[in-house]
């Protein structure tokens, strides 16, 4: 079983996107920017150490090598609402 779904995402928290899978893929669906985590449980609030996926650089990015305890987050960097798709094995966290 696999999912792909939308996500809202603020500045105020880090949304979970990809939960205990070993591969998946998350694309901005607006201009962003957003950043995208990847760590066992979600960066502090105020947190940039991730990767930016913005309108005129990175739109995607693919995981391949995600360890069982990894998770894949995203929050805005700006103060707006963003959409990002998630696409990974098994059940789309709520």
């Amino acid at each position: 079983m696999s999912y792909t779904k939308d996500f809202t995402v603020t500045k105020g928290t880090w949304t979970l996107l990809i939960d205990g899978q070993t591969s998946g893929f998350v694309q901005l669906k607006d201009d962003g920017p957003v950043l995208i985590a990847v760590a066992a449980s979600a960066p502090a609030v105020d947190s940039e150490d991730a990767l930016i996926l913005d309108e005129r650089n990175i739109k995607a990015i693919s995981f391949s090598a995600l360890e069982a305890t990894d998770k894949v987050y995203a929050r805005s960097i700006h103060d707006e609402t963003n959409t990002v798709a998630a696409c990974a094995t098994g059940t789309a966290p709520a």
